[in-house]
């Protein structure tokens, strides 16, 4: 079955180099973060739920890594949502992002002794200049181990 994918790279390309300001391009959530030699990213732990066996869950970090691209300052921040998005669980600081015409960076945020007090599906909204700019879900599950 033909069709069109859902994004191409030439798509991706010509945002990149073409559209004014900044853009997030992805958000990964995980575990920890390492910067290597030769400026690259170890990533620990990836994931898109926490299945847990008791509530709250409590995490020694959680670490959101936003890649941008374009052109432009700004300044960013990360914040994660409860399930029904009445409450801010996780806030990050302020980080100035500054890129020059076709640039990119990735910005790191670590949550350091996390606790996720409900089941559901949280929300990290990922904010430039008061803005929100990109939402990530991310799911907390209560599983229940059957006892024989």
């Amino acid at each position: 079955m033909a069709g069109k994918p859902v994004w191409d790279f030439d798509t991706v390309l010509q945002v990149t180099t073409t559209t004014p300001g900044l853009h997030p391009h992805y958000t990964l959530l995980c575990d920890d973060v390492r910067l290597e030699v030769g400026n690259r990213l170890s990533i620990m732990g990836m994931f898109q739920s926490v299945v847990t066996a008791q509530l709250p869950i409590s995490l020694i970090k959680l670490a959101a890594i936003t890649y941008w691209h374009g052109q432009g300052t700004g300044t960013a921040e990360v914040r994660v949502l409860s399930p029904d998005r009445s409450e801010v669980v996780l806030a990050s600081n302020a980080s100035p992002i500054d890129l020059a015409a076709g640039g990119s960076t990735h910005n790191l945020v670590f949550f350091v002794n996390v606790v996720l007090p409900y089941e559901g599906t949280y929300w990290v909204q990922i904010i430039l200049d008061s803005e929100v700019v990109d939402e990530v879900p991310f799911a907390v599950v209560l599983h229940q181990h059957d006892s024989f």
